[in-house]
């Protein structure tokens, strides 16, 4: 378990840590607490960054650009309930489903500004004969560069993941149908604006359940988080520790948790003799002053 002062820290470490299995110059390397296997690194692919909620990743995503380290979000994320996002969803399908007047609308209401209406209308209808001969021929992502320019919208974040969960797509209605109807581990969104083979897997403790990676990095293991305790009622405490147990059994190899404040009490529930502490102290050069307990399988 690694504790830290900050969730800055916490987020650097993990970044450097990544780093430093794949092979790079880590934080942690002359130490060396987890050696890589048979001498050689494990690759970015066999990695995966596990936290309870999406609204975790921003800060890790941060430190992971910095580093360098390519990865894929996998999974539900908030930004599809942007109003820009789901407008620009709504009209490619109604380009798709002609018949979707409702798609239509949304489109119009949420894209364009709704007190002009005859202005809509002709900024609808532009878009609309601009993109319909384009919708069967080009690929998701080649259709989005095209809309975002159009739309000015290069500065909004939000339609720039939903650009990067394009990439994995070949045709428009392939990626409609698994914005419209996929679940947790359906979705992705790459970390840039190329997909890049070979990338850190981050996801959530619940779309995690069936999958296994040799390297498992739990994210955010402290009260607050696990349990949950961000909603107006109080977490089911014998699911949260399920879901937390589903976490720690992912890992085939290796098993790395970090907090940035009061570790989760369920951790107390692991045998001590499964742990292996260690402690690092990160610095201002922000390679010192960490306090670290790690696990190993």
């Amino acid at each position: 378990m690694i504790e830290t002062d900050s969730e800055r820290a916490e987020a650097i470490f993990v970044a450097k840590e990544i780093n430093r299995l794949a092979g790079g110059i880590g934080m942690l390397e002359a130490q060396e607490l987890f050696p890589a296997k048979d001498g050689t690194a494990w690759g970015f692919e066999d990695i995966a960054v596990l936290y309870r909620t999406h609204r975790q990743a921003a800060l890790l995503e941060e430190c992971l650009k910095k580093e360098g380290i390519p990865y894929v979000v996998t999974g539900r994320e908030t930004f599809l309930q942007d109003a820009a996002v789901r407008g620009t969803i709504c009209f490619f399908k109604a380009l798709m489903q002609p018949e979707d007047q409702l798609a239509a609308q949304t489109a119009r209401m949420l894209l364009w500004n709704p007190e002009s209406e005859r202005a809509v209308i002709d900024s609808y209808e532009a878009m609309t004969e601009k993109y319909a001969p384009q919708i069967k021929r080009k690929k998701p992502q080649k259709l989005l560069e095209e809309w975002i320019r159009d739309l000015k919208l290069e500065q909004k974040q939000e339609i720039q993941k939903l650009y990067q969960t394009s990439v994995f797509y070949r045709k428009m209605p392939d990626f409609l149908e698994a914005l419209e109807t996929g679940t947790e581990s359906d979705l992705k969104r790459c970390g840039g604006k190329q997909y890049t083979a070979g990338a850190v897997t981050l996801m959530t403790l619940h779309g995690s359940k069936g999958l296994e990676f040799p390297v498992v990095m739990i994210y955010g293991a402290r009260k607050g988080w696990i349990p949950f305790a961000g909603g107006k009622n109080s977490s089911d405490e014998e699911e949260e520790r399920r879901l937390f147990y589903v976490g720690l059994t992912r890992a085939k190899e290796a098993l790395i948790l970090t907090s940035s404040r009061e570790p989760s009490d369920f951790l107390d529930d692991v045998a001590p003799e499964l742990v292996n502490k260690e402690t690092v102290h990160i610095g201002k050069n922000r390679e010192q002053g960490i306090q670290i307990k790690l696990f190993e399988m």
